[in-house]
């Protein structure tokens, strides 16, 4: 499980354009909930995306509202596209100002689907306490000049100081943020010197510094589906070999927790319910009807062509549209 902290900027980054969009922190709820990572959420950054909230939506909407139609020279007037093209105009003007309206309705009543999508994911994560010792040393390391920090704000030393005191020693972490005050003077790409010597020394780890969301996700997913891919041939070919139902069962419920599936692995896991009997006699109690209803969604036709899954698929009570007309 890969340890995470993101910092507010990049939690506000939801709001305006930023190639951190919503499919990215989707993908971050899915991590989540697969355990394949664990998001260190301080209280102090937790406060900081909720009271700069408004300024972002601020910006976002003073942004898209200065978005206007351009002026065509003359020299594009004698073509039949350009009446098309004025044509076009008009519908966005009528489209950009029903979305702006649409904006600021559900920004009064807080639903926005931005909003939703971060709401959903704080509910996930523990929030870790300010504590007064936490503030006291914020204020020491920030009075005598350490980073991080800027404009007498303690925010930034509170932060770093919570991730000190909260992340088991010997843990790696992976640092995202896009604020200056952690990032080297030399190279934006990088972790602030201090702070990388700090940590190491400290907490006897790495540290992996990253500046967007979507810059970790890139470079880890691939990793992470990896591993994901095994997990899910390993449990198939469990499944297989299940010796009683109360194996089949907890199979059957690690299994439900994956989503996506290839057609070659709803085969796998087909021929895994017909060879095994521990399965295929209790194939209908509804944890095992139900996933595998799920997993054929969508493919009935497909796998009702392949005959050597005729047999289970009776089982589990499929036949093909043909078969029902008869």
């Amino acid at each position: 499980m890969l340890n995470i902290y993101i910092d507010s900027q990049i939690w506000l980054s939801i709001y305006n354009c930023s190639d951190d969009n919503h499919e990215q922190f989707g993908k971050l709820g899915e991590l989540i909930d697969k355990k394949e990572i664990k998001i260190f959420l301080p209280q102090q950054t937790h406060e900081e995306v909720l009271r700069n909230r408004e300024n972002k939506i601020k910006e976002a909407q003073k942004q898209f509202e200065s978005l206007t139609i351009p002026n065509i020279p003359n020299l594009f007037k004698f073509y039949d596209e350009y009446k098309t093209f004025l044509e076009s105009g008009k519908q966005i003007k009528i489209i950009h100002k029903d979305l702006i309206g649409r904006i600021q309705e559900d920004n009064k009543t807080k639903k926005l689907f931005a909003d939703k999508v971060l709401d959903e994911l704080f509910t996930k994560i523990n929030i870790i306490s300010r504590t007064p010792e936490l503030i006291d040393k914020a204020k020491i390391r920030f009075d005598v000049g350490n980073p991080p920090g800027k404009d007498k704000s303690y925010g930034d030393a509170i932060n770093w100081e919570t991730l000190l005191e909260t992340i088991p020693n010997g843990k790696d972490i992976y640092f995202i943020s896009s604020d200056k005050d952690y990032k080297s003077v030399l190279d934006d790409d990088k972790l602030n010197q201090y702070l990388y010597d700090e940590w190491k020394r400290i907490k006897k780890s790495e540290i992996y510094f990253y500046t967007s969301l979507t810059g970790f996700i890139c470079m880890h997913l691939k990793n992470i589906e990896l591993k994901t891919e095994i997990d899910k041939e390993e449990l198939i070919e469990l499944l297989g070999k299940t010796q009683n139902f109360s194996n089949t069962h907890s199979v059957i419920s690690r299994l439900t927790k994956f989503k996506n599936w290839t057609d070659d692995q709803v085969i796998k896991l087909l021929q895994a319910a017909e060879k095994n009997c521990q399965v295929y006699w209790i194939i209908k109690d509804n944890d095992i009807k139900s996933f595998y209803d799920k997993l054929l969604k969508g493919r009935k036709e497909q796998m009702l062509k392949i005959s050597e899954l005729a047999w289970i698929l009776d089982r589990l009570g499929y036949k093909s549209d043909s078969d029902n007309e008869e």
